[in-house]
């Protein structure tokens, strides 16, 4: 068997177990149980600590909570490609995980960490490569777009909450604030609510330096 550059052999096993009918076709209804890996490769800050003995992290296209004195996992499923980005809030309990576009979808997911409760999921036009939130969950902040053409979008959190609850459908709502980034690859990206309440703070890392911008939201 070949699989890009690596050989191998496969053989078939001694004692196969006794089918309870041979001539049945086999099914491809398969569970998964327990995810071994992460994605290290093309996500960063991809690990987040949820309470004391809990961590989250991504692998493919699957959300993982794991318990580090059992390992015990619980699996979100909610994408249908690669998750690219994932942050945490500790004091609203939010996971948002998003993810590279596949076809044409593109979009980030907000749970909630206790419960493993769906609360929206947000379309956007192109693959995300970072996402960030304040610590108060008040604002998401998504980096997106192709190469050479990042994007920074922010959106209301709470907002875009109560309107998946009344739909239950894939939302297609226009930021409060969209910035083009231009020419840059964004390596992080830190979220901070200022003292003032309209007055929120981002940092973004990227190839060409460090970059701060404030924005004024319309929320008191």
């Amino acid at each position: 068997m070949e699989y890009g550059n690596t050989k191998t052999m496969v053989f078939a096993p001694t004692h196969p177990p006794a089918l309870p009918n041979p001539k049945a076709i086999p099914g491809v209804d398969l569970d998964l149980l327990y995810v071994p890996c992460y994605n290290g490769k093309t996500g960063r800050h991809n690990i987040h600590s949820i309470g004391k003995d809990q961590i989250a992290f991504h692998a493919a296209n699957v959300l993982v909570l794991m318990n580090i004195e059992t390992f015990e996992q619980t699996l979100l499923q909610g994408h249908s490609g690669d998750i690219t980005a994932l942050t945490y809030c500790s004091d609203q309990d939010l996971l948002i995980s998003a993810q590279r576009k596949l076809g044409e979808e593109a979009y980030f997911v907000i749970w909630q960490a206790s419960t493993c409760e769906k609360l929206a999921v947000v379309e956007v036009e192109e693959s995300i490569s970072q996402v960030a939130t304040d610590r108060l969950g008040k604002f998401v902040s998504v980096v997106s777009g192709k190469e050479g053409a990042a994007e920074l979008a922010i959106w209301n959190l709470v907002d875009l909450i109560k309107q998946y609850q009344s739909t239950q459908t894939t939302l297609q709502t226009k930021p409060l604030k969209r910035l083009l980034l231009g020419n840059t690859t964004v390596h992080s990206i830190i979220q901070e609510k200022d003292l003032d309440p309209v007055e929120l703070n981002i940092t973004i890392g990227c190839n060409s330096g460090i970059k701060v911008f404030t924005f004024h939201t319309e929320t008191k």
